[in-house]
Protein backbone atom coordinates (compact mmCIF):
# COMPACT_ATOMS: atom_id res chain seq x y z
CA UNK A 1 0.00 0.00 0.00
CA UNK A 2 1.42 3.51 -0.95
CA UNK A 3 2.20 5.72 2.29
CA UNK A 4 0.52 9.12 1.98
CA UNK A 5 3.73 11.83 2.55
CA UNK A 6 1.88 14.76 2.44
CA UNK A 7 2.59 17.35 4.96
CA UNK A 8 5.54 15.39 5.65
CA UNK A 9 9.42 16.50 5.24
CA UNK A 10 12.26 14.13 4.54
CA UNK A 11 15.97 14.27 4.45
CA UNK A 12 15.10 17.17 6.67
CA UNK A 13 15.27 19.56 3.39
CA UNK A 14 12.07 18.23 1.62
CA UNK A 15 8.28 19.32 2.19
CA UNK A 16 5.77 17.14 0.97
CA UNK A 17 3.15 19.65 -0.34
CA UNK A 18 0.20 17.71 -2.25
CA UNK A 19 0.48 14.40 -4.06
CA UNK A 20 0.45 15.52 -8.40
CA UNK A 21 0.28 11.93 -9.60
CA UNK A 22 0.18 8.47 -9.36
CA UNK A 23 1.13 5.25 -11.13
CA UNK A 24 1.25 1.84 -10.49
CA UNK A 25 4.77 1.79 -9.33
CA UNK A 26 5.33 5.73 -8.00
CA UNK A 27 3.56 8.21 -6.54
CA UNK A 28 4.55 12.30 -7.93
CA UNK A 29 4.67 14.80 -5.41
CA UNK A 30 4.93 18.41 -5.57
CA UNK A 31 8.29 19.50 -2.94
CA UNK A 32 9.35 22.39 -1.53
CA UNK A 33 13.07 22.30 -1.03
CA UNK A 34 13.09 24.34 2.47
CA UNK A 35 17.00 24.86 2.08
CA UNK A 36 16.93 26.42 -1.83
CA UNK A 37 13.33 27.65 -1.78
CA UNK A 38 12.29 26.13 -4.83
CA UNK A 39 9.19 24.02 -5.78
CA UNK A 40 10.53 20.22 -7.12
CA UNK A 41 8.33 17.30 -8.05
CA UNK A 42 9.67 14.09 -6.36
CA UNK A 43 8.50 10.88 -8.16
CA UNK A 44 8.54 8.31 -4.89
CA UNK A 45 8.98 4.38 -5.30
CA UNK A 46 5.61 2.36 -3.26
CA UNK A 47 6.98 0.92 0.06
CA UNK A 48 6.07 -2.36 -0.84
CA UNK A 49 7.37 -2.14 -4.46
CA UNK A 50 10.93 -1.28 -3.10
CA UNK A 51 11.27 -4.33 -1.40
CA UNK A 52 11.31 -5.97 -4.53
CA UNK A 53 14.30 -5.58 -5.86
CA UNK A 54 13.83 -6.24 -9.73
CA UNK A 55 11.02 -3.05 -9.02
CA UNK A 56 14.17 -0.90 -7.08
CA UNK A 57 16.65 -1.79 -10.10
CA UNK A 58 14.13 -0.42 -12.61
CA UNK A 59 13.63 2.61 -10.24
CA UNK A 60 17.49 3.40 -9.77
CA UNK A 61 17.70 2.68 -13.81
CA UNK A 62 15.12 5.25 -14.62
CA UNK A 63 17.35 7.60 -12.29
CA UNK A 64 20.69 6.95 -14.12
CA UNK A 65 18.54 7.35 -17.74
CA UNK A 66 17.55 10.86 -16.57
CA UNK A 67 20.90 11.77 -15.26
CA UNK A 68 22.02 11.53 -18.81
CA UNK A 69 19.26 13.76 -20.24
CA UNK A 70 19.86 17.37 -19.88
CA UNK A 71 17.97 18.98 -23.01
CA UNK A 72 15.59 22.15 -22.83
CA UNK A 73 12.63 19.93 -23.68
CA UNK A 74 12.97 17.32 -21.42
CA UNK A 75 12.03 17.61 -17.28
CA UNK A 76 15.27 17.85 -15.69
CA UNK A 77 16.47 15.26 -13.07
CA UNK A 78 18.29 16.50 -10.07
CA UNK A 79 18.83 13.58 -7.86
CA UNK A 80 18.24 10.57 -6.15
CA UNK A 81 17.27 10.46 -2.41
CA UNK A 82 17.03 7.76 0.20
CA UNK A 83 15.69 9.08 3.35
CA UNK A 84 13.61 7.87 6.34
CA UNK A 85 12.69 4.62 4.45
CA UNK A 86 11.34 6.38 1.32
CA UNK A 87 13.47 6.71 -1.78
CA UNK A 88 12.71 9.34 -4.46
CA UNK A 89 13.76 11.16 -8.01
CA UNK A 90 13.78 14.59 -7.70
CA UNK A 91 12.96 16.73 -11.00
CA UNK A 92 11.92 20.12 -12.23
CA UNK A 93 8.27 20.75 -10.89
CA UNK A 94 6.46 22.19 -13.79
CA UNK A 95 3.12 24.14 -13.35
CA UNK A 96 0.79 23.07 -15.85
CA UNK A 97 -0.85 20.42 -17.53
CA UNK A 98 -0.38 17.53 -19.33
CA UNK A 99 -0.99 16.97 -23.21
CA UNK A 100 -3.83 14.59 -21.87
CA UNK A 101 -5.76 17.34 -20.41
CA UNK A 102 -5.00 19.83 -22.89
CA UNK A 103 -6.80 17.17 -25.42
CA UNK A 104 -10.03 16.54 -23.46
CA UNK A 105 -10.39 20.13 -22.90
CA UNK A 106 -10.11 21.01 -26.40
CA UNK A 107 -12.68 18.20 -27.10
CA UNK A 108 -11.57 18.76 -30.97
CA UNK A 109 -8.55 18.46 -33.19
CA UNK A 110 -5.36 20.54 -33.02
CA UNK A 111 -5.12 23.09 -35.99
CA UNK A 112 -1.61 22.75 -37.95
CA UNK A 113 -0.50 25.65 -35.82
CA UNK A 114 -1.58 24.06 -32.72
CA UNK A 115 -0.01 21.04 -33.84
CA UNK A 116 3.37 22.72 -34.85
CA UNK A 117 3.90 24.14 -31.70
CA UNK A 118 4.31 20.36 -30.21
CA UNK A 119 6.15 18.97 -32.78
CA UNK A 120 9.37 20.72 -32.71
CA UNK A 121 9.57 20.54 -29.24
CA UNK A 122 8.95 16.58 -28.88
CA UNK A 123 11.02 15.34 -32.02
CA UNK A 124 13.91 17.61 -30.04
CA UNK A 125 13.67 16.07 -26.95
CA UNK A 126 13.26 12.46 -29.06
CA UNK A 127 16.03 13.37 -30.96
CA UNK A 128 18.34 14.13 -28.05
CA UNK A 129 17.29 10.65 -26.21
CA UNK A 130 18.07 8.84 -29.12
CA UNK A 131 21.56 10.41 -30.11
CA UNK A 132 22.37 9.49 -26.31
CA UNK A 133 21.22 5.94 -27.40
CA UNK A 134 18.14 6.27 -25.45
CA UNK A 135 14.38 4.84 -26.54
CA UNK A 136 11.62 6.47 -24.13
CA UNK A 137 9.19 3.58 -25.31
CA UNK A 138 6.38 5.29 -23.80
CA UNK A 139 5.22 8.71 -25.71
CA UNK A 140 1.88 9.13 -24.75
CA UNK A 141 -0.04 12.95 -24.21
CA UNK A 142 -0.34 11.90 -20.46
CA UNK A 143 4.30 12.21 -20.69
CA UNK A 144 4.10 15.61 -22.41
CA UNK A 145 3.99 18.23 -20.54
CA UNK A 146 2.85 21.62 -21.00
CA UNK A 147 4.10 24.61 -18.26
CA UNK A 148 2.02 27.67 -18.15
CA UNK A 149 4.36 29.82 -20.25
CA UNK A 150 3.41 27.05 -23.22
CA UNK A 151 6.72 25.55 -23.13
CA UNK A 152 6.89 21.46 -23.94
CA UNK A 153 8.83 18.61 -22.00
CA UNK A 154 8.56 14.98 -22.22
CA UNK A 155 8.50 13.03 -18.78
CA UNK A 156 8.35 9.55 -17.53
CA UNK A 157 11.89 8.01 -19.03
CA UNK A 158 10.64 5.06 -16.22
CA UNK A 159 10.10 1.96 -19.00
CA UNK A 160 13.02 3.85 -21.10
CA UNK A 161 15.78 1.01 -22.68
CA UNK A 162 19.28 1.74 -23.49
CA UNK A 163 20.44 0.56 -26.48
CA UNK A 164 23.92 -0.92 -25.21
CA UNK A 165 22.05 -2.32 -22.15
CA UNK A 166 22.23 -6.28 -22.20
CA UNK A 167 20.13 -6.63 -18.88
CA UNK A 168 17.30 -8.67 -18.90
CA UNK A 169 15.15 -6.42 -16.76
CA UNK A 170 12.00 -5.88 -19.08
CA UNK A 171 13.25 -8.32 -22.10
CA UNK A 172 10.87 -10.53 -23.64
CA UNK A 173 7.82 -8.51 -22.20
CA UNK A 174 5.25 -6.23 -23.77
CA UNK A 175 5.39 -3.10 -21.96
CA UNK A 176 4.00 0.50 -22.78
CA UNK A 177 0.68 2.13 -23.15
CA UNK A 178 -1.11 -0.36 -25.72
CA UNK A 179 -2.73 2.67 -27.37
CA UNK A 180 0.64 3.78 -28.73
CA UNK A 181 3.06 0.94 -28.53
CA UNK A 182 4.31 0.16 -31.94
CA UNK A 183 3.97 -3.71 -33.46
CA UNK A 184 7.52 -5.04 -32.16
CA UNK A 185 6.50 -3.82 -28.73
CA UNK A 186 3.11 -5.26 -28.76
CA UNK A 187 5.06 -8.71 -29.71
CA UNK A 188 7.65 -8.41 -27.13
CA UNK A 189 10.00 -8.10 -29.96
CA UNK A 190 13.61 -6.38 -29.88
CA UNK A 191 12.71 -2.73 -29.26
CA UNK A 192 14.30 0.06 -31.59
CA UNK A 193 14.36 4.10 -31.69
CA UNK A 194 11.97 3.44 -34.62
CA UNK A 195 9.10 2.13 -31.55
CA UNK A 196 9.53 6.10 -30.23
CA UNK A 197 8.71 7.33 -33.83
CA UNK A 198 5.50 5.27 -33.72
CA UNK A 199 4.25 6.34 -30.68
CA UNK A 200 5.00 10.10 -32.14
CA UNK A 201 3.19 9.35 -35.45
CA UNK A 202 -0.13 7.99 -32.76
CA UNK A 203 0.17 10.78 -31.17
CA UNK A 204 0.08 13.34 -34.43
CA UNK A 205 -2.83 11.43 -35.65
CA UNK A 206 -4.26 12.44 -32.69
CA UNK A 207 -3.84 15.85 -33.17
CA UNK A 208 -5.19 15.86 -35.94
CA UNK A 209 -7.88 14.39 -36.06
CA UNK A 210 -9.04 14.14 -31.96
CA UNK A 211 -8.98 10.62 -31.60
CA UNK A 212 -6.12 7.27 -31.82
CA UNK A 213 -6.13 5.35 -34.72
CA UNK A 214 -6.88 2.29 -32.97
CA UNK A 215 -9.33 1.72 -30.39
CA UNK A 216 -10.89 -1.85 -30.58
CA UNK A 217 -13.28 -1.47 -32.70
CA UNK A 218 -12.15 -2.30 -36.18
CA UNK A 219 -14.47 -4.87 -37.85
CA UNK A 220 -12.23 -8.21 -37.83
CA UNK A 221 -10.31 -7.59 -34.48
CA UNK A 222 -9.18 -10.58 -32.44
CA UNK A 223 -9.06 -10.36 -28.79
CA UNK A 224 -11.49 -10.88 -25.64
CA UNK A 225 -10.66 -7.64 -24.15
CA UNK A 226 -10.60 -4.11 -25.85
CA UNK A 227 -6.59 -4.02 -24.85
CA UNK A 228 -6.12 -7.39 -26.93
CA UNK A 229 -8.19 -6.36 -30.20
CA UNK A 230 -6.21 -2.59 -29.78
CA UNK A 231 -3.13 -4.65 -29.96
CA UNK A 232 -4.48 -6.74 -32.96
CA UNK A 233 -5.24 -3.74 -34.73
CA UNK A 234 -2.00 -2.26 -34.41
CA UNK A 235 -0.33 -5.87 -35.78
CA UNK A 236 -2.98 -6.17 -38.41
CA UNK A 237 -5.12 -3.58 -39.29
CA UNK A 238 -4.51 -0.08 -41.06
CA UNK A 239 -5.70 2.84 -39.42
CA UNK A 240 -8.60 5.11 -40.86
CA UNK A 241 -7.37 8.13 -42.92
CA UNK A 242 -7.36 10.67 -40.85
CA UNK A 243 -8.81 13.58 -43.78
CA UNK A 244 -11.90 10.86 -43.42
CA UNK A 245 -12.14 12.05 -39.49
CA UNK A 246 -11.09 15.61 -40.22
CA UNK A 247 -12.33 17.00 -43.52
CA UNK A 248 -10.73 20.33 -42.81
CA UNK A 249 -7.49 18.71 -42.76
CA UNK A 250 -5.29 19.58 -45.69
CA UNK A 251 -3.46 16.66 -47.80
CA UNK A 252 -0.44 18.26 -47.01
CA UNK A 253 -0.42 16.92 -43.56
CA UNK A 254 -1.53 13.22 -44.52
CA UNK A 255 0.57 12.70 -47.69
CA UNK A 256 2.08 9.55 -47.74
Amino acid sequence: MARNLTGQTLAGRYQFVVQIGQGSFAQVYRVRDLRRGVDMAAKVLREDMALEPSFMERFKREASVLQRLQHPYIVRYYETVEADGVTFILLDFIDGETMQALLARKSRPFTLEESIAFVQPITSALAYAHGEGIVHRDIKPGNILISRESRVYVTDFGIARLMNDAGTLTAGSSIGTPLYMAPEQIQAQQVTLSADIYAFGVLLYQMFTGRVPFVGDRPGAQGLTTGQRVAYEHVHIPPTHPQSLNPNLSSRCTRR
